[in-house]
C-alpha cells in the first residue's frame, strides 16, 4: 500500500448492508485506541480478517489487469454502526462484518472496489477529479512543469520561475 487517506465518509450503494459507513484507517486506528466500546466487544486493532479482505481485493484486481502504471490510492475500512457492536453478544452471534473499499488509478482512470463478506465489487467512481492526488503524486507533478517546452522558452524570455505557481489540485 502507498498511501491511505482520510477521504471523506461515504455510502456505497452496492456494498450496502454489508458494509455500512466508510472510515480511514487513521480514524479506525483512533477510535480503536479512544473507545472503550471496541475492547468490550473484543475487536483490537485492524484484524486479520481486514487485512486478507484487502489482499482480495487486491488480487481480484490484478487478475483483472496486468502491467505498471498502477497506483493503490487510499484504502478505507467500513465499520459497522456503533449500535449493532455495542448491541453484540460474544458467543450470541459473529462479529458485525466490516468492508475494506479500495481506490485505484490504473492507466490515468479511477477505479473503486469494495469487498464486503468476501466478494469483490467495482463501485461507481465519482466526477472528475476524484479521488484527489496525493502529497508524493503533487510533488511529482509540479517538477513535470519543467519538461514542458513552452514553460522553458517563456523562462528564457525572462519570466521569472518565481512568479510562477503550478498547483496541480485533481487529476480531473
Amino acid at each position: 500500500m502507498r498511501s491511505v487517506s482520510s477521504s471523506t465518509k461515504r455510502r456505497s450503494s452496492s456494498l450496502e448492508g454489508s458494509c455500512p459507513r466508510a472510515m480511514s484507517l487513521q480514524r479506525w486506528r483512533y477510535l480503536d485506541q479512544e473507545c472503550a466500546w471496541w475492547g468490550e466487544v473484543g475487536v483490537s486493532g485492524v484484524s486479520a480478517s481486514s487485512t486478507a479482505a484487502v489482499g482480495r481485493v487486491r488480487k481480484h484486481w490484478l487478475a483483472l489487469r496486468s502491467g505498471a502504471n498502477l497506483f493503490m490510492h487510499s484504502l478505507k475500512l467500513d465499520e459497522p454502526e456503533k449500535s449493532v457492536v455495542k448491541s453484540w453478544r460474544k458467543g450470541a452471534n459473529p462479529l458485525p462484518p466490516r468492508c475494506t473499499v479500495v481506490v485505484i488509478r490504473f492507466r490515468g482512470k479511477s477505479r473503486v472496489l469494495g469487498e464486503g463478506n468476501g466478494v469483490v465489487t467495482p463501485l461507481h467512481v465519482p466526477a472528475s477529479g476524484y479521488p484527489m492526488m496525493s502529497m508524493d503524486e503533487q510533488t511529482s507533478l509540479s517538477f513535470a512543469l519543467f519538461k514542458d517546452v513552452a514553460f522553458n522558452a517563456s523562462i528564457r524570455r525572462g519570466v521569472r520561475a518565481s512568479d510562477v505557481a503550478c498547483l496541480p489540485i485533481s487529476f480531473g
